[in-house]
């Protein structure tokens, strides 16, 4: 087993011991945090898999050593609190998994790296079995054991993803892998800044996550799941479709994910007015 395979099963493992005690004992944020920057460190710095290329989004093509570890740290312990979060209703963090997973494991079979492949296929299969028992009405969750983990797993694919040609042209494209995990992404941010402007700490729980105003507006959680990857999906398809203009996909798509992540907000505001007329 390479150094990087064995680090990133050590560090998925202590985030899910760390998560296991956190459902047990509710461990500190900043403890939590911690940990979560130390893993990180391990699979950029140590293990060395990190960011080393825009591949021409904004201009950008090499990014400078010291960039591309600490930039490698942030994007992964961003994504391990954000795949966190949306743990939030039946079955929506193991089917985002699965397809982040499935699109990740292609691409591994796409440039021949088949052991990156048969990881992501394996954890994919192990979500599989999960997801028929967190199906709705679930009769078991994933928790912060499984979410860490399975955020650092996908942090650590979306990174390998975004060094290696998305088709048979050889074309690298660092915004699709972004896209593939454009939910939690989104959602993370969005309910982070919605709590930062209300002056509260932005790791207060709330239900203003995309997937509760979801169920607001009367959907269920297996439609709401539905509706989330389906989006997903046709994101990403828009990704692969601009593959070739690096900048022009990241501002087509960021301006399509504001515009769909605020829909399911803007109608519940307009119900509420039309209710008070």
């Amino acid at each position: 087993m390479s150094k990087s395979y064995f680090l990133l099963l050590f560090a998925s493992t202590l985030l899910f011991l760390l998560g296991t005690l956190d459902d047990l004992v509710n461990i500190k944020a900043n403890m939590k945090f911690l940990v979560q920057l130390l893993v990180a460190f391990l699979v950029a710095s140590v293990a060395d898999v990190r960011i080393v290329s825009f591949y021409g989004l904004f201009g950008v093509e090499e990014l400078p050593t010291w960039f591309s570890h600490l930039f490698s740290i942030t994007v992964i312990t961003f994504f391990i609190n954000a795949y966190n979060l949306i743990d939030g209703i039946d079955s929506l963090s193991s089917s985002v998994g699965m397809y982040v997973l499935c699109s990740f494991g292609g691409v591994f079979l796409l440039n021949g790296a088949f052991t990156d492949s048969l990881i992501a296929f394996s954890v994919f299969g192990a979500l599989l079995g999960f997801w028929f028992f967190n199906k709705p009405p679930a009769k078991i969750f994933m928790g912060d054991s499984g979410t860490l983990s399975m955020g650092l797993i996908l942090a650590y694919f979306a990174i390998k993803i975004s060094n290696i040609p998305i088709d048979g042209e050889g074309l690298v494209s660092p915004v699709f892998a972004m896209v593939v995990l454009a939910y939690p992404v989104i959602d993370t941010l969005r309910v982070f800044t919605k709590r930062i402007l209300k002056g509260v700490s932005p790791f207060t729980p709330d239900r203003n996550h995309i997937h509760h105003l979801l169920l607001e507006l009367g959907f269920s959680h297996g439609k709401s799941t539905l509706l989330i990857v389906f989006c997903s999906i046709m994101l990403s398809c828009v990704a692969y479709a601009l593959r070739e203009t690096p900048t022009t996909a990241f501002a087509t798509l960021v301006a399509l994910i504001l515009v769909v992540a605020n829909i399911p907000s803007f109608i519940l505001k307009r119900r509420k007015k039309s209710k008070k007329l």
